[in-house]
């Protein structure tokens, strides 16, 4: 498709070639940078009485090992409001910063998410006449999190559905994984741990992670019992809630 442009333009006019040129060359940078996409998942949690707002500056860093980065944050407490990608130029860290103004978070954490290599046709003159060579260019793409505090920690628990893998080793689909706990939490404090399953809640089954959470907001109790299953082995631990702020 370049090369009957190039042939088509040569012909007719060389200033009208440049000029079209450097117009697809700019368009392309236009496009690129459009790829800035502004943050929705954290809409749900602008108005949450859980999420602290912060006014101030918001702290931008890069991660170099975002995942682990991720899950010692949310250890800690901190919430991922959710996260943005962005292409690397001159008004990235202002749009992160307004971004991060806008849902009152606290932190970003950058990270990398890969480099996309394109080529444009471009004139050369050789003194004797034009060659037209591809010139290259990578752009570099990189993603943002969001991050605020808990105001309060409550259960403490990030957990997830059980796998098919895991299902079939007990026979059961049933329960919750805790994949995280968060420092300070009810769970934590109880002594569950990393890697547990959760089978019961209050002296009954649970069937799912949303299950399990429902279970412990509906028991209007000091202390809830949850059943877990570790190592093949079956454990009680007393889940004490503070009531004062639930």
């Amino acid at each position: 498709m370049y090369l009957l442009i190039i042939k088509f333009f040569i012909g007719v006019n060389m200033r009208a070639f440049l000029a079209v040129m450097f117009l697809v060359v700019l368009a392309g940078c236009n496009q690129v940078k459009a790829g800035f996409r502004p943050l929705t998942t954290a809409e749900n949690l602008k108005t949450s009485p859980n999420v602290e707002r912060f006014d101030g500056e918001p702290t931008i860093r890069d991660s170099a090992d975002p995942e682990n980065e991720f899950a010692a944050l949310r250890r800690a407490g901190w919430l991922a409001l959710g996260w943005t990608a962005y292409v690397d130029d001159m008004t990235a860290d202002q749009q992160l910063r307004n971004l991060a103004r806008e849902y009152q978070a606290e932190l970003v954490t950058r990270f990398h998410l890969g480099t996309r290599s394109s080529s444009t046709v471009m004139p050369i003159s050789t003194g004797t006449g034009m060659m037209y060579m591809p010139s290259y260019s990578s752009t570099t793409s990189y993603g943002a999190m969001l991050w605020a505090r808990f105001k309060r920690i409550s259960l403490g628990i990030y957990g997830r559905n059980l796998t098919e893998e895991e299902a079939i080793k007990r026979s059961n689909a049933n329960g919750a994984y805790v994949q995280l706990l968060i420092r300070g939490g009810a769970a934590e404090r109880a002594g569950i741990k990393e890697g547990d399953i959760i089978s019961g809640v209050g002296g009954r089954d649970i069937v799912s992670v949303i299950d399990m959470f429902r279970s412990y907001e509906q028991v209007r109790a000091e202390s809830i019992d949850f059943r877990i299953e570790r190592n093949g082995e079956s454990l009680t631990f007393p889940v004490t809630k503070d009531l004062a702020q639930e």
